[in-house]
């Protein structure tokens, strides 16, 4: 499964094939990665976070694992911020796209 990172601006995969977004976050402070649009092309299969380090407060990662779905073009939108602030985060947009 292909991993892509924060720098990401484009992902090509084909039909079936499954990939992961990796993002730092700082999950132990409120700060997450939401998922504001999902690709049309690829479904969202799960969703994690875990460590980015040993000890107390260090920084997190979030995974959000994908499945290609179709054939096509879309956009993944996700912006980090604390869900519960009213607040415009750092916004990612990354295009999806599928082959046959």
């Amino acid at each position: 499964m292909r991993k892509y990172g924060k720098n990401t601006t484009r992902i090509q995969v084909r039909v079936g094939e499954r990939f992961v977004l990796e993002l730092p976050a700082f999950a132990t402070g409120g700060f997450t990665w939401l998922l504001n649009r999902e690709p049309e092309v690829a479904v969202l299969t799960q969703e994690r976070i875990r460590p980015g380090g040993p000890g107390i407060g260090t920084s997190s990662v979030q995974e959000f694992e994908f499945a290609a779905i179709h054939a096509g073009a879309s956009t993944l939108l996700v912006e980090y911020k604390r869900p519960w602030e009213n607040v415009t985060g750092e916004r990612l947009e990354i295009e999806i796209v599928v082959e046959p």
